[in-house]
């Protein structure tokens, strides 16, 4: 038993439990954030203080998509979208962490590409399952 897996004595299903473990990553990666700030000695990224923000935005859409009962998501557009968030997160702690020890890299640019190719690839999954559906 663990706190994304009840609440309130209720099982989370679907779209509820999918943004129960996206909101406890972000919150993760917030506090690993927060942490990694503090000890960088004045040294700040913006794209370590917000790395957490692609786990938000998608545990919110999961939250607010699992409270609409007559919306059909194909699962494989969601877990290529996911993947697409795990590079965009990666992506950014990679280079907070470049920017916060003061170089750079030109393995940078292969995230936020992979992330795009993720989320298109995502969906055009989602648009043809939608007709699927029909």
């Amino acid at each position: 038993m663990s706190i994304s897996d009840k609440l309130g004595g209720k099982r989370l299903t679907g779209f509820a439990r999918n943004a129960a473990i996206d909101l406890f990553v972000s919150a993760f990666v917030m506090l690993f954030g927060a942490v990694y700030e503090h000890y960088s000695f004045g040294v700040f990224s913006f794209y370590m203080l917000y790395a957490f923000v692609p786990f938000f935005i998608l545990g919110m859409f999961e939250l607010q998509a699992g409270f609409l009962d007559n919306l059909r998501f194909d699962p494989w557009a969601l877990r290529i979208a996911r993947w697409g968030v795990v590079a965009a997160t990666l992506g950014s702690i990679f280079k907070g962490v470049l920017e916060i020890y003061g170089t750079s890299s030109d393995l940078t640019v292969v995230y936020p590409v992979a992330a795009w190719a993720l989320f298109a690839a995502a969906l055009i999954k989602g648009i043809a399952g939608l007709k699927k559906t029909r």
